[in-house]
């Protein structure tokens, strides 16, 4: 652990302050312990020149890092024009959805009439189940994008241009969820489509 000892010495004085200065912009004292051999700041020639070393990587060690905190928190910076044009695509590929399974519903509706086998009738069942609870999901997830450009909308009324962390955590977590159920809605079509093949 680096001991910073204040002396009368105008110069050893400033050099301490300087030291402490660097410690506080996030130099880690394990790194500096590895890479530099001094345990007190004393009054002297050698050691003040020694110890102006062992300032200048303090200060390298406390700026990178600062500097690399300051990149993190950028990278979390979405602006809120951004999340806006992500919000129109998803509403646009949502209702696209959902016009696709009004017209799954009518093929379902045509099968109907055409059979009357018992694992036939049971597998129209089956995809008429699941197209209403897709739909579901899918009013489930514009509700959430509704609420979230309420959100957006009151955020740029305070004259901020980009969200803060945690909405754009909100935004990411649904971004994902998008993804997940874009997956699952494809797997059921294709299932659909081999299933339609076989008996239309």
């Amino acid at each position: 652990m680096l001991l910073v000892v204040p002396s009368q010495n105008n110069a050893l004085g400033c050099l301490a302050l300087y030291v402490n200065d660097a410690l506080i912009l996030g130099a880690n004292s394990e790194e500096i312990v590895a890479t530099i051999e001094v345990d007190i700041i004393m009054d002297g020639g050698p050691e003040l020149i020694h110890c102006s070393k062992a300032l200048s990587q303090l200060l390298v060690l406390g700026k990178t890092n600062n500097r690399i905190k300051k990149q993190n928190i950028m990278k979390e910076v979405i602006y809120n024009s951004t999340l806006h044009f992500e919000h129109e695509h998803w509403k646009s590929e949502l209702a696209f959805w959902k016009d696709e399974l009004k017209s799954f519903k009518n093929r379902l509706g045509e099968l109907v009439t055409r059979w009357t086998d018992k694992e036939v009738l049971a597998q129209l069942e089956h995809y008429q189940n699941e197209f209403i609870l897709h739909g579901g999901v899918i009013e489930d997830l514009q509700e959430t994008i509704e609420k979230h450009e309420l959100n957006i909308a009151g955020h740029s009324q305070t004259g901020k241009v980009s969200m803060d962390v945690a909405m754009v955590k909100i935004h990411l977590e649904f971004r994902n969820k998008m993804e997940d159920q874009r997956q699952i809605y494809a797997d059921l079509k294709k299932e659909f489509f081999r299933f339609l093949s076989k008996y239309m």
